[in-house]
């Protein structure tokens, strides 16, 4: 899904998808628990990756949602995807 423009159309096929196995994306404290949350800093790149788990009540936490962060614009995010880790 990656180089799709981000629409209210693409976000609901996302979790439409998701929602075919898991019961429900939960937003409570525990998912979002940093726990759930990756940093990745890719040794000469200009930009971090965000990767958020997506928590489901059974925690599967198999899907993730993954974002670019530029390093020399903190506010500069960047959607990047959302799938299946499984």
């Amino acid at each position: 899904m990656a180089g799709r423009p981000w629409t209210p159309d693409l976000l609901r096929e996302i979790v439409d998808a998701h929602l075919v196995d898991h019961e429900a994306i939960c937003l409570d404290p525990n998912a979002r628990n940093r726990r759930h949350t990756y940093l990745l800093f890719p040794e000469g790149e200009s930009h971090s990756i965000v990767q958020q788990a997506l928590v489901d009540p059974e925690e599967h936490c198999d899907w993730i949602a993954e974002f670019e962060q530029s390093r020399a614009r903190p506010r500069g995010w960047k959607y990047i995807s959302i799938a299946n880790e499984s």
